[in-house]
C-alpha cells in the first residue's frame, strides 16, 4: 500500500523536530550521573587471538554503554534525561517521565563489583575453550574532555591452547562400543584439536542421540564421562571417553550390559482431554472406548471422526521393534502436519507384563502412548478493511470459511469469498468515488497423500507429501475495461527431510482471461503501443515447479538465509500435438483452443534472502531478486498480462508506488503501461529496536523492469546487457514497525535518489529537483517487507 505524502508533510515535520530535541538532550547523557562516579561511554575488547572477536567474548560482559541508534547517538538515553530530574527527591508522578522510563533508558552507571565478574567471566570462558593459561588485564579510563564519562578496556591474552594429543574410548559393553566405533567419523572429537569443552559436550549429545536411535531409551549423557590426562607433555591432552552404565562403584561384568528396549504396545488416545484427565486419571482412562486396528490400540473419547489410517500413515513407532528417538521425532512432525490437534504428546512407559533377564537388567519392554487433543474443525471469519492498492483508494471484505476434516482424512478445505470498491483514475485522468467493482471467490482442498499410482509408502512417511487442488474466480469492473480471470491447479507439495527444503510441482495450472467493455479513449491510448496485445483474451496452460530453502532455527537465533526458485512453462504439450488435433489457426498465425489463443513461454524466478543478527537489537537483511519470462512458439503476442513483472510499492521499491516506474527508461506515466517481461530488485534494511514496542529501519532499494521481446516499441523499455546498470532505480528512506505479537504494522517512508525515467544526466535527486519533503512516498503495510 502506497500513500503521497504531501498532507501529511506537517506531521513529518514535527516528528523530525521532536527527534532533533532528544539528538540534542542525548549528547547531555552526563545528566543524571552522580558526582564521583561514571558513566560507561565506551566498552573495548581487545584480544591477541584472532579466533576470538568482540561477539565471542561480549557475552562475559556483565556491564555495557547503553545502546546506540544507528551505532551514533543513545536515543534511549537522550528519552530518560529528558524526562528525569536530577533532584532524586522529586516524585516521578507526571506522564511524561512515567513514559521516560517505558521509552528510555536510564544512564548505566560504572561498577567496579560488575568489572570484576566480567574479567573473571572471560577467562572462565577461554578456559572451557582450551586455553587453560589465559589472563585478562582491565583498565579505566576517564574521557578528557567529561571526567564523568569513562572508557572500559578489557586486554585478553588467551596464552596457548591445550590439544588433544591422544583420544580413546573405554567401553565395558561389546555391543554399545561395536555401536559408537561404527560412528567414530561422525565424532565432534578428533586427535589434534584444541581441547575445547564445548566440543566435547556435543559429542556427549550426539552418543546419547545414537545410542537412543539404536534401541537404548534409558541411555543418557550421565552414562559418559570424560578423563583428560595433561601430565605427560605439556600443552598435550590425552583424552579418554568411558562409557558406563554406573560409575558409582565397581560391578560385575554382566551388571554393565545395557538393555535395548523394544516397543510392546502402542496407544493413541483421540480427543484426549487433558482437563478431565488432570482430575481424575484412572476413570478418564476406564471410560474410553477402545478400539484395536492392527497391532494398534485407539482410545477414543466420544467420536472419533479421523480415519485411523490416517494416523497409522503418520506414525513411525511400532510394535515389536526397537525405540528410535528419530522415529518419535518423525512421527510428532508427521502428525502435527496433518494440521488436526492442537496437542500431540507421546510417552513411553514400562510394559506391566515385565521381562527381566537373570542379572536384573532394564525391562526390554515399553509401551509407547500417544495423546492428541482435536483442534478446531470448522471456522470461519468476516473482515472488513481500508484498501489502497496502486495508490487507489477503496474498501474490501472478506469472508473465509475452513475446514480441516472434510471427508474424515484430514483434508483441509477452504473457500475464501470477496468484494471491493475502489476509487480509480480512469484513462482521461479523471477519479470518480468508488468507480471500479471487484469481486471473487477461491476454493482449495489440500490432501494429505500423494494421489499418483506408483506411490511408494517410504517416500509418504519421509518426505509428508500432499495432493493440492485450487479453484479460482476474479471478475474486475474497472473505469477502462472489465476483466474475467479463471484459474485452476493441480498439484503436489513436500518437505525434505531435515526441513529445509520444500517442494511444490504443479503440473496442471489452467488460467483464461477475458477482457472486454473497453473504453474508447482507453483503446486510442494503447493503440499505437506494443502493449495492446496484453489486453486482449488469453488462455494459459502452464506447468511449474518451486523450492524453498530456511535453514532458520526457531530454537536458535542466528543468521540464516530464505531462497525461494519458480520454473514454469506453458503450451509446449499443446502445440506440440496442436496439428495431430486439427486445432484452429488465427489470424495471427497461431493456435487456439475455444477461440482462445494459447500462450506459450518459459519463465523463471529466484528470490534470496540472508538476514544477519548483529546483536539483540540490531539486524541487517539483503535481498535479490529476478526473474524473466521469453516467450516463443504460439506466443505471437508476448507475454500474458498476468505473468508480466512490475515494480514498486510496500515490499519492492518504496521510493515510487506500484507500477509507476519503468520499464527501463521508459516514461509512459500511465499504471497499465509500466509492465514488463523481466525484473531486478535489491533491497538493503538495518533494523533496530527503538522502544518497547517499536522498531525502527532503514533501507535502501534498487532495480527495475525491462522488456525482452523486440517488437516492443516503448522508448527505452528494451534490456540492453551493455548500459541496463543505468537505467537500474535507486530509492532510500526510514521506517517505523510497531510489533504487535499477533501482527506488525510498518510505515516506510522512501525517497527516490535515481530515477532512471529522466534523462541521463538528471537522473540523480538534486538534478531533476531539489529535494522536498513531498518527494517521500509513505508505505503501509503488515508484516515486514521481506
Amino acid at each position: 500500500m502506497n500513500i503521497d505524502i504531501k498532507h501529511t508533510g506537517k506531521y513529518f515535520n514535527t516528528l523530525v523536530v521532536l527527534f532533533v530535541v532528544v539528538l540534542i538532550v542525548s549528547c547531555r547523557s552526563t545528566k543524571l550521573v552522580p558526582e564521583d562516579e561514571y558513566l560507561l561511554n565506551k566498552l573495548e575488547i581487545k584480544c591477541d587471538n584472532p579466533n576470538f572477536n568482540e561477539g565471542d567474548l561480549m557475552p562475559s560482559i556483565k556491564q555495557r554503554p547503553n545502546r546506540k541508534t544507528l551505532g551514533l547517538f543513545r536515543f534511549h538515553l537522550g528519552v530518560y534525561n529528558l524526562t528525569h530530574s536530577k533532584d532524586s527527591t522529586k516524585a516521578d508522578s507526571t506522564w511524561i517521565r512515567r513514559m521516560g522510563k517505558i521509552v528510555g533508558e536510564p544512564p548505566e552507571i560504572y561498577h567496579p563489583s560488575l568489572r570484576y565478574k566480567s574479567k573473571k567471566n572471560i577467562v572462565n570462558f577461554l578456559e572451557h575453550r582450551g586455553y587453560y593459561n589465559a589472563s585478562v588485564e582491565d583498565t579505566l579510563i576517564p574521557d578528557e574532555k567529561n571526567p564523568q564519562k569513562a572508557k572500559l578496556v578489557f586486554n585478553v591474552n588467551t596464552g596457548k591452547p591445550y590439544y588433544i594429543r591422544n583420544f580413546t574410548y573405554s567401553i565395558t559393553d561389546p555391543f554399545i562400543k561395536d555401536v559408537v566405533l561404527e560412528d567414530t567419523s561422525k565424532s565432534r572429537v578428533k586427535e589434534g584439536m584444541i581441547f575445547d569443552s564445548e566440543n566435547l559436550m556435543k559429542e556427549m549429545e550426539r552418543i546419547t542421540g545414537l545410542m537412543k536411535n539404536h534401541g537404548y531409551y534409558y541411555f543418557s549423557e550421565d552414562n559418559i564421562h570424560y578423563y583428560a590426562d595433561t601430565t605427560e607433555t605439556p600443552y598435550k591432552v590425552d583424552l579418554t571417553i568411558t562409557i558406563k552404565k554406573s560409575f558409582e562403584a565397581e560391578r560385575y561384568f554382566l551388571d554393565e550390559i545395557f538393555t535395548p528396549q523394544k516397543i510392546k504396545k502402542v496407544y493413541f488416545y483421540i480427543n484426549f482431554d487433558r482437563g478431565a484427565y488432570a482430575v481424575n486419571k484412572e476413570q478418564y482412562i476406564e471410560q474410553l472406548d477402545t478400539v484395536k486396528v492392527d497391532e494398534f490400540y485407539f482410545l477414543i473419547d466420544g467420536e472419533m471422526k479421523l480415519k485411523p489410517e490416517v494416523i497409522l500413515n503418520e506414525n513411525y513407532i511400532n510394535p515389536g521393534e526397537l525405540y528410535q528417538r528419530e522415529n518419535v521425532t518423525l512421527t510428532q512432525k508427521n502428525l502435527a502436519a496433518l494440521k488436526q490437534f492442537k496437542l500431540i504428546n507421546i510417552i513411553f512407559k514400562e510394559n506391566k507384563e515385565k521381562e527381566k533377564s537373570v542379572w536384573n537388567a532394564e525391562n526390554p519392554w515399553l509401551d509407547a502412548h500417544i495423546y492428541l487433543s482435536p483442534s478446531l474443525r470448522q471456522s470461519y471469519s468476516v473482515e472488513a478493511e481500508g484498501t489502497n492498492s496502486s495508490g487507489n483508494y477503496g474498501l474490501a471484505g472478506v469472508l473465509t470459511y475452513n475446514n480441516r476434516n472434510l471427508l474424515h482424512g484430514a483434508e483441509i478445505f477452504s473457500t475464501k469469498l470477496t468484494g471491493s470498491l475502489q476509487s480509480m483514475i480512469s484513462s482521461e485522468q479523471e477519479e470518480r468515488f468508488l468507480n471500479t467493482f471487484e469481486y471473487g471467490a477461491q476454493f482449495t482442498l489440500d490432501v494429505p497423500k500423494f494421489m499418483i499410482p506408483w506411490q511408494t509408502e517410504r517416500f509418504v512417511k519421509q518426505y509428508n507429501p500432499t495432493t493440492n487442488f485450487s479453484l479460482s474466480f476474479n471478475h474486475q469492473n474497472r473505469p477502462d475495461y472489465t476483466r474475467s480471470l479463471g484459474n485452476t491447479s493441480f498439484g503436489y507439495s513436500w518437505h525434505s527431510k531435515n526441513d529445509y527444503y520444500t517442494h511444490s510441482l504443479n503440473p496442471i495450472e489452467y488460467y483464461t482471461v477475458k477482457i472486454f467493455d473497453f473504453d474508447q479513449v482507453f483503446m486510442q491510448q494503447i493503440d499505437s503501443l506494443y502493449i495492446k496485445y496484453s489486453f486482449q483474451d488469453q488462455l494459459i496452460t502452464a506447468s511449474s515447479y518451486n523450492m524453498s530453502f530456511n535453514n532458520q532455527n526457531i530454537k536458535k537465533s542466528r543468521n540464516h538465509w530464505l531462497i525461494w526458485t519458480n520454473l514454469e512453462t506453458s503450451g509446449n504439450l499443446f502445440r506440440a500435438f496442436a496439428p495431430t488435433l486439427n486445432l484452429p489457426i488465427n489470424e495471427e498465425n497461431a493456435y487456439s483452443i475455444f477461440d482462445l489463443q494459447f500462450a506459450q513461454y518459459i519463465k523463471g524466478d529466484i528470490d534470496a534472502r540472508f538476514y544477519q543478527e548483529i546483536n539483540r537489537s540490531n539486524n541487517l537483511v539483503y535481498r535479490v531478486s529476478m526473474g524473466a519470462g521469453i516467450p516463443y512458439g504460439n506466443s505471437t503476442q508476448g507475454l500474458p498480462f498476468v505473468k508480466k513483472y512490475y515494480i514498486g510499492g510496500a515490499n519492492d521499491i518504496r521510493a515510487w508506488q506500484v507500477r509507476t516506474l519503468g520499464p527501463g527508461s521508459y516514461n509512459g506515466g500511465a499504471l497499465y503501461n509500466q509492465i514488463a517481461d523481466m525484473k531486478l530488485l535489491l533491497n538493503f534494511e538495518y533494523r533496530f529496536d527503538l522502544i518497547a514496542f517499536i522498531e525502527g529501519a532503514l533501507f535502501l532499494d534498487a532495480g527495475n523492469i525491462w522488456a525482452l521481446d523486440p517488437s516492443d516499441n516503448r522508448e527505452g523499455a528494451m534490456f540492453h546487457p551493455a548500459t541496463f546498470y543505468k537505467e537500474i532505480a535507486l530509492g532510500t528512506g526510514l521506517g517505523l514497525r510497531f510489533d504487535f505479537s499477533f501482527f506488525i504494522l510498518r510505515f516506510d517512508f522512501g525517497v527516490p535518489l535515481y530515477d532512471p525515467a529522466f534523462p541521463l544526466n538528471e537522473r540523480w535527486l538534486g538534478t531533476f529537483r531539489e529535494f522536498q519533503i513531498n518527494d517521500f512516498t509513505l508505505n503501509f503495510g503488515i508484516g515486514y517487507p521481506f
